[in-house]
C-alpha cells in the first residue's frame, strides 16, 4: 500500500505494469468515469440557473470557509490561478460574490459570497440532491454508507485531513 508521503514518488513505467492492461479494471478509472458522468449531468441540470459545476464549486467553498483569496480557492479546488480568475470574474459580474481588499495584506483580494450567491448555491444544492437521489435510488443505505466511507478513506490517503 502506498504511503501518502510517497505518492509523489510514483512514476510511470517504474512498476513493471503493461500499458496494454485494461484500465476499466482499476477502481480509480471507475471513480473517474463516474465523476465525469455526474459532473456532466450536474452541469446540464444547473444550466437553467445560469451556473455550472465549476462556479458552484467556488460558491460552495466560499460558503463553507468564508472569505477566501483566489489563490486559496485555486488550491482548494485544484485548478489553475487562471481558471479561478475567469470563474471569479463571471461570478462577480453576476453579483454572486463580492471582492474586497484583505484588511492586512493590501494586495490580496478577498472573495465573499453575496446574498444572491447564497440563493443560487441553495438552488444548486437542491438540484444536486435531486440528481444524487436519482442516480443512487438502487443503492441500499448500507452500500451507500460503505461507498462514502471508502471514498473518504481514499481521499484521506491522498490529501490528509486539515488540522
Amino acid at each position: 500500500m502506498p504511503n501518502p508521503s510517497r505518492l509523489s514518488e510514483l512514476r510511470p513505467g517504474t512498476r513493471g505494469h503493461s500499458a496494454s492492461g485494461d484500465p476499466t479494471r482499476l477502481l480509480m478509472y471507475r471513480v473517474w468515469h463516474a465523476e465525469n458522468a455526474l459532473s456532466y449531468a450536474l452541469d446540464d441540470a444547473l444550466r437553467p440557473l445560469g451556473t455550472s459545476v465549476a462556479q458552484c464549486s467556488v460558491l460552495f467553498h466560499l460558503d463553507l470557509h468564508g472569505s477566501l483569496s483566489a489563490a486559496d480557492l485555486s488550491r482548494l479546488i485544484h485548478v489553475t490561478p487562471q481558471g479561478i480568475a475567469s470563474t471569479v470574474r463571471r461570478l462577480a459580474e453576476a453579483g454572486w460574490i463580492d471582492r474586497r481588499p484583505h484588511p492586512v495584506h493590501g494586495r490580496v483580494v478577498l472573495l465573499t459570497l453575496t446574498e444572491n450567491g447564497q440563493r443560487v448555491l441553495r438552488d444548486a444544492i437542491g438540484i444536486a440532491e435531486e440528481l444524487e437521489a436519482l442516480v443512487t435510488q438502487d443503492i441500499s443505505a448500507s452500500n451507500r454508507a460503505t461507498l462514502i466511507k471508502a471514498l473518504d478513506q481514499m481521499q484521506a490517503r491522498i490529501v490528509p485531513p486539515r488540522a
